[in-house]
């Protein structure tokens, strides 16, 4: 923990401080949206067609892989949602920046290593190794370990008034470090740790009851303990945690690939794509035309999806159910604009690797707090890409899906702005579900 020590009688107890916490939770909130940035590259860059090279048992398989990504991807999503919870109700706002990836050696300890790379035998065992138990001994792949050596050490308990993150080996010791602490300002803050008027994402609003409203410490630490047991440092004997799923995977690909050397799951994506000349090595430059119009499209998307998430917290039940419509809409669009851009030659230069999705983050991301406002901002960003998508040198069929989707996202908006206008509801109809939102994308050969 990253404690302030008062003097005098106090000296030697560590306390606290709602900074401290808040610090911690911005971390939680990077790491998961990077992990699942990460899950998701690897999800985009498998193969879908049995022509690309793939006999009925490697298609059936990835298949399967497929739908075994997906629900990381959209657990990952959740617990994003329940730290932006956790915050909500310690008084601030939720955190949805994070450093664009590969993420710099240092920004977390030494052996949480974060990039982009297509899904693979050593991608797999470096998500088994992010995943992994804290009773469970692991070395990450060289590929990753490399970065280790670059970054330093964090200090074990500094005791300063600004607060930084702790060094920790696991996601989940990360995690057990947020819950000591949460217990430790309750015990010192009482009644007054947590805010009872903070708007929170309700989970069943999308489906998804594991994302509950935090107002006390048992409700605090039990989102933690969830968030841990379904991913970050779930024990060995659980067969369902992000660590078993991503194992039981890596057993199969290298049964496939045992009878099978040549086969490849995924499609030759570059690692670490970027849009501007890179400044480091292990990136690759995309500048190949159409994949710069379909990485631009693919951003600007995540960018939407991004400003949505915050417009939910800024502005609460007023606009709810609209914003969760306009996250899962993202989510499709995401992985309809994957598909054709991991076909596309990243570079003329290296004509064999594809382009990638890069997930680039503004450097705005905070929310306007009026309704009207934020929905008038959103209906502006996505007009601005219904045009964009309307020109991408792609195919006439997705090309047109694709605007008829933004349409509808667009005409949807606007009628929310006219009910917010008139101090309406948006909050009738069937319940949107995270959970099942196929981003994994349409049926192969659907382009």
């Amino acid at each position: 923990m990253r404690p302030l020590e008062r003097a005098g009688s106090m000296a030697g107890r560590h306390e606290t401080t709602r900074e401290e916490l808040l610090h911690l939770l911005a971390e939680a909130s990077e790491l998961e949206h990077n992990l699942l940035c990460s899950y998701l590259f690897a999800l985009f860059s498998l193969k879908r067609r049995h022509d690309e090279d793939l006999r009925a048992d490697e298609y059936a398989a990835l298949q399967r892989w497929r739908k075994q990504l997906l629900s990381v991807c959209v657990e990952e999503m959740l617990h994003l949602t329940q730290v932006a919870n956790l915050t909500a109700a310690l008084g601030a706002a939720p955190h949805f920046n994070r450093p664009n990836l590969p993420v710099a050696p240092g920004y977390h300890p030494a052996e949480i290593v974060v990039g982009l790379t297509p899904l693979s035998a050593e991608t797999l065992k470096h998500f088994i190794f992010l995943e992994r138990p804290e009773s469970v001994a692991l070395e990450d792949p060289e590929i990753f370990s490399t970065h280790q050596a670059a970054a330093a050490q964090r200090d074990k308990r500094p005791t300063r008034l600004i607060p930084s993150a702790p060094d920790y080996t696991t996601i989940g010791e990360f995690y057990g470090v947020l819950r000591r602490a949460l217990q430790s300002f309750v015990d010192q803050q009482g009644d007054t740790a947590f805010r009872a008027d903070a708007y929170q994402l309700d989970g069943r609003l999308i489906d998804a009851p594991s994302v509950t409203i935090v107002r006390s410490l048992d409700d605090a630490v039990q989102a933690i303990d969830r968030i841990v047991e379904q991913g970050e440092g779930a024990s060995q004997q659980s067969d369902d945690s992000h660590y078993a799923r991503f194992s039981a995977m890596l057993k199969e690909l290298t049964t496939l690939q045992a009878a099978r050397p040549g086969f490849q799951p995924a499609r030759n994506v570059g690692m670490n794509p970027v849009m501007r000349p890179p400044q480091a090595a292990e990136r690759t430059h995309v500048t190949s035309e159409p994949a710069l119009a379909c990485l631009d499209a693919f951003n600007a998307v995540y960018w939407l999806m991004l400003r949505t998430l915050a417009a939910l917290y800024a502005n609460g039940q007023a606009i709810a159910k609209p914003m969760v419509n306009q996250l899962l809409a993202c989510m499709h669009l995401l992985s309809e604009l994957a598909d054709p851009l991991t076909e596309c030659v990243a570079d003329a230069a290296t004509p064999g690797v594809m382009a990638g999705p890069s997930f680039t983050v503004p450097r705005h991301t905070e929310a306007i707090g009026d309704p009207r406002s934020a929905l008038q901002q959103l209906r502006e960003r996505c007009a601005q890409i219904e045009t964009a998508v309307a020109l991408l040198p792609i195919s006439e069929g997705l090309r047109a899906g694709l605007a008829r989707k933004l349409a509808a996202m667009r005409q949807s908006l606007e009628c929310s702005g006219a009910q917010a206008a008139a101090g309406l509801h948006h909050g009738h109809g069937e319940r949107p579900s995270m959970a099942a939102a196929p981003i994994h994308g349409g049926a192969p050969g659907s382009r």
